[in-house]
């Protein structure tokens, strides 16, 4: 939901969340407002076309920083060595942003962009630095988590992001997991 700008000499932050989400991005522009030029803007729902089609973009707000050459690095990170670096902060972020959370129990993660060494890692991090073992789908671009699991998911995500969130009302108290 978030990347840093590919242009060489404009790095830039900018993170977009639907409007189901807008306490979450709204807490993490409170975190980035020192570095943004502006608040959060809201986008319009619009279509966009990819080769022959038209596709319906749906709405959502978005927040960017100034240009701040301190992102390069970090833009020039492989996924390894940012995988390297998870924190239960990153990890909270992660799930929020790209995983769901079915039957208000089981915590099913997306991690397709991923290639299969960094999935290979992802899992080894999962399991030697937070104790959470993942399972392996059929279709390989998802990896699920048991009960006792995804409650250390739920668990870790409401150590570190506010409960009062929107995406956290939706993803996990809405669903009994807390």
């Amino acid at each position: 939901d978030g990347h840093i700008d590919k242009r060489e000499t404009q790095p830039i932050f900018i993170v977009s969340h639907a409007e189901n989400q807008k306490d979450y991005l709204f807490w993490k522009y409170d975190i980035l407002k020192n570095i943004c030029n502006k608040e959060p803007s809201y986008v319009a729902e619009n279509k966009s076309g990819f080769g022959d089609k038209e596709y319906i973009c749906q709405p959502v707000y978005r927040i960017s920083t100034k240009i701040i050459d301190d992102l390069k690095p970090i833009r020039d990170m492989s996924k390894l060595e940012i995988i390297n670096k998870l924190n239960e902060f990153g990890l909270a972020i992660h799930f929020l942003d790209d995983a769901s959370c079915s039957k208000g129990e089981y915590w099913d993660l997306c991690y397709a962009a991923f290639t299969e060494e960094e999935k290979g890692l992802y899992r080894k991090i999962l399991k030697d630095r937070f104790g959470i073992e993942a399972r392996l789908r059929k279709d390989n671009r998802y990896i699920g988590f048991g009960k006792e699991d995804s409650k250390k998911i739920s668990d870790i995500i409401l150590r570190n992001i506010p409960n009062n969130l929107d995406i956290i009302k939706y993803k996990l108290l809405k669903k009994g997991v807390a």
